[in-house]
C-alpha cells in the first residue's frame, strides 16, 4: 500500500483517487474546498498559495499534481504552475520527504505546431499563447528539482460529466468548417487509467503524451456524433469560436505510452463517444468493462 497525495483534486484527481483507493493506497486529495469529496479520499483543506510542510500528510510515496488555474488568465497560470510548484517542491523538502515519484499533469497546449504536424514527447515545444507558456515553466520547474519527475502531458478530456460536444452538435451549435483543425483527445478513464499506469511502473520516462490513438479533424468528430445522434450537420464559414483559447493544429502521438504497456480503454473517440452517447440518447446498458472504467 502507497501514501499517496493528489494536488488539485478535481475532476480528474476525483476519478483517480477513487481508483488508487480501490486498489488499497492510501489517498489525500488536497483542495481548497474538500465538501465535496467523496469517501475514500481523505481531505486536505488548503491553498497550493499558501502550502507548507505541516499541511502534507506523512510518508508520501507519490504526489500527483493537477492544481487547475481559477481562470484564464495569466495570473491565474503564474499561481498554478508557478507558485503552487515551488512551493510544492519546498514544502516536501522541509518535510525532508523523498516520495518515489512526483507525477504532474501537463498539457498538450505545450505545443503550437500550426500545419498538421506529428508531434511526440520530443518534439519542439513552443506554446501559442501564456498558459501553454506557463504551464511549460511548470514542467521545467518539477525536472529541474532534486525529485523523480514524470509529466503527462494530456489532450483534451471528455466522458462523464464532460458530453458539451455532443450537446452542442445535438442543437447545431457545433458546426463543421472549411477550417477544420486535427484535433486530439483522450477519455476519463485513459486519463485516470494511464496515469495509475505511469505510478506503477519500476522506471518510466520523464515525458509522456496522454492521448487516443486517433488524431482527426475537428469536422470529423462532429460528423461522426450527429451521424450517432440522427441530427444533419451544420456548416460555417467562421470556426467554431467555444473556447477562449488558440486553436493548433497537431497530430498527437501515443507510442511511449503504448510501448510503457498501456492499453486504451478508448483507443478512439468513435469508443469513447459512441459509449457515452449510448448511455445518453438509446439509454441502453453499458458494458461491464465501461462501467467499470468510468468509476
Amino acid at each position: 500500500m502507497a501514501n499517496i497525495l493528489i494536488m488539485g483534486c478535481g475532476y480528474i484527481g476525483t476519478h483517480l483517487g477513487l481508483l488508487l483507493a480501490k486498489n488499497g493506497h492510501a489517498v489525500w486529495g488536497a483542495k481548497r474546498k474538500v465538501d465535496s469529496l467523496p469517501f475514500g479520499i481523505k481531505p486536505v483543506k488548503v491553498d497550493v498559495m499558501n502550502l507548507t510542510d505541516t499541511d502534507l500528510p506523512d510518508k508520501l510515496d507519490y504526489v500527483f499534481y493537477m492544481v487547475s488555474p481559477d481562470a484564464y488568465s495569466d495570473e491565474a497560470y503564474r499561481i498554478a504552475y508557478e507558485h503552487g510548484i515551488r512551493n510544492l517542491l519546498f514544502a516536501l523538502e522541509k518535510a525532508h520527504q523523498k516520495p518515489k515519484r512526483i507525477i504532474m499533469v501537463s498539457s498538450t497546449g505545450v505545443y503550437g505546431q500550426q500545419r498538421g504536424e506529428w508531434v511526440d514527447e520530443c518534439s519542439k515545444t513552443e506554446p501559442m499563447d501564456f498558459a501553454g507558456f506557463r504551464v511549460l515553466m511548470g514542467e521545467e520547474t518539477f525536472l529541474d528539482s532534486t525529485f523523480n519527475v514524470s509529466i503527462v502531458r494530456l489532450a483534451g478530456i471528455y466522458g462523464p460529466g464532460r458530453e458539451n460536444l455532443i450537446q452542442r452538435v445535438k442543437t447545431a451549435q457545433a458546426k463543421c468548417s472549411v477550417r477544420s483543425p486535427c484535433t486530439n483527445r483522450i477519455h476519463l478513464a485513459d486519463a485516470v487509467g494511464l496515469l495509475s499506469h505511469i505510478m506503477n511502473l519500476t522506471d518510466p520516462e520523464n515525458i509522456y503524451l496522454g492521448v487516443d490513438s486517433e488524431p482527426c479533424s475537428r469536422n470529423d468528430v462532429i460528423q461522426w456524433i450527429a451521424k450517432q445522434v440522427g441530427v444533419k450537420v451544420e456548416w460555417s464559414d467562421n470556426p467554431d469560436k467555444s473556447s477562449q483559447r488558440p486553436t493548433s493544429n497537431k497530430k498527437c502521438q501515443n507510442t511511449r505510452i503504448l510501448a510503457s504497456g498501456y492499453h486504451f480503454i478508448y483507443p478512439s473517440f468513435k469508443e469513447g463517444y459512441g459509449a457515452l452517447i449510448r448511455g445518453r440518447f438509446q439509454k441502453q446498458p453499458e458494458p461491464e468493462a465501461e462501467l467499470e472504467s468510468s468509476q
